[in-house]
């Protein structure tokens, strides 16, 4: 989910020519095709995104370290 913050408290963006609204100076959606309208407004900005939810990678894992060598007996 992305938080955007306008200005403006009542900002109309169009989105495949459908408007949407800012509320009170805050938009939050999860969709990317208004994520990437919102990022290229001049009057909004980006406030909060977690890509945590959108994004489901695995994480790579842990580079396993070289056995040490005992000279020990």
């Amino acid at each position: 989910m992305a938080t955007f913050e306008s200005r403006y408290k009542e900002l109309t963006f169009y989105v495949g020519g459908a408007p949407r609204k800012f509320s009170d100076g805050i938009y939050a959606t999860t969709d990317p095709e208004e994520i990437e309208v919102l990022t290229a407004l001049v009057d909004a900005v980006c406030t909060a995104k977690d890509e945590s939810k959108t994004e489901d990678k695995p994480k790579p894992a842990p580079a396993k370290k070289p056995a040490k060598k005992s000279s020990a007996k």
